[in-house]
């Protein structure tokens, strides 16, 4: 399978949204609650050009979405992000999460100056540990948000 993976613009919302939506990409999220329509366009209209975001997404030979992967800067830390990915349900178990991660990870270090990445997964979400374990993602600790627990990982230059 093809795939290209290219900067989010606005005519990606309607796919960003219905996987944002998706059950199981809110069961393993910060935030669980769905998300309504006006919130999703000022949110995703800010995201894609903010300065303080690189936003990806993924689509196969055939234009189908396949995903989005989202890095959002810290503040407090110099050139470091959280990532965000999330594929389409059909798209799942196909082991395009290991390639994907990795491709979207190399880019934002080398293209977009980023020195450190850190992933949030819910200790439960066995299929993304995996993921980013094989990524080369390294575990470092874990937090507690809306009494979840997650666990925390770190990716940097060697």
């Amino acid at each position: 399978m093809s795939l290209t993976i290219e900067l989010a613009k606005k005519s990606d919302i309607k796919d960003v949204f219905n996987l944002s939506n998706d059950f199981d990409v809110r069961a393993n999220s910060f935030n669980i609650d769905k998300i309504n329509w006006d919130d999703h366009v000022s949110w995703f209209e800010n995201k894609i050009v903010s300065k303080d975001c690189v936003y990806f997404v993924v689509r196969n030979e055939l234009k189908e979405f396949v995903g989005q992967i989202r890095f959002d800067k810290i503040a407090e830390e110099e050139n470091s992000y959280i990532i965000s990915i999330s594929l389409h349900r059909s798209f799942r178990g196909k082991g395009l999460g290991v390639s994907l991660l990795q491709d979207c990870s190399s880019k934002l270090l080398n293209d977009f100056g980023a020195s450190k990445i850190y992933a949030y997964i819910q200790e439960n979400n066995k299929s993304s540990l995996k993921v980013f374990d094989k990524t080369g993602y390294k575990f470092i600790g874990k937090k507690i948000c809306n009494n979840i627990k997650f666990f925390k990982f770190e990716y940097c230059r060697n």
